[in-house]
């Protein structure tokens, strides 16, 4: 299962067509507010900055950034967005869900926020801190301390 889900994508991608079925099997506890559309394109856009920020960082620290292969990591970012959160872009991910969850007015589909939650720390986040907790040491465990996993 970790094969197939080896760039985060796949999986955010897995997760929004998981809500799309779930609607549309009929699974559905709706609330319906007035703004749903609005405040999904808000979430939507505040999502994409997110994840532009970060791969910005990612480029100008000229380090990579393919979670499949945190061992190549040639520099710990650890100011600008990545000041407030470890996981910039999976955050971004986890709006881009939320966002979507918000737009298809179905409860159940909110469900797969703390599921998305779970597999990108299972799958992505803690390899990724243990190959950096290996590369950089104190120094990153003295960033894991004082900046959350997510927010």
């Amino acid at each position: 299962m970790q094969k197939f889900f080896r760039l985060p994508i796949v999986l955010v991608f897995s997760f929004i067509i998981g809500m799309q079925i779930t609607t549309l099997a009929g699974l559905q506890l709706y609330f319906i507010f007035r703004w749903n559309g609005i405040v999904a394109l808000l979430l939507f856009c505040a999502a994409t900055f997110i994840v532009l920020i970060a791969a910005y960082q990612f480029k100008q620290s000229n380090t990579t950034l393919d979670p499949r292969a945190p061992e190549k990591t040639s520099s710990l970012i650890s100011q600008g967005i990545f000041g407030y959160s470890r996981n910039p872009i999976y955050l971004g991910f986890l709006v881009v869900l939320l966002a979507t969850a918000i737009y298809s007015c179905n409860i159940i589909n909110l469900l797969f926020i703390p599921l998305f939650v779970w597999a990108a720390n299972q799958l992505y986040i803690i390899p990724e801190e243990k190959a950096l907790t290996q590369l950089f040491g104190d120094i990153y465990t003295h960033y894991q301390h004082n900046v959350r996993r997510w927010i």
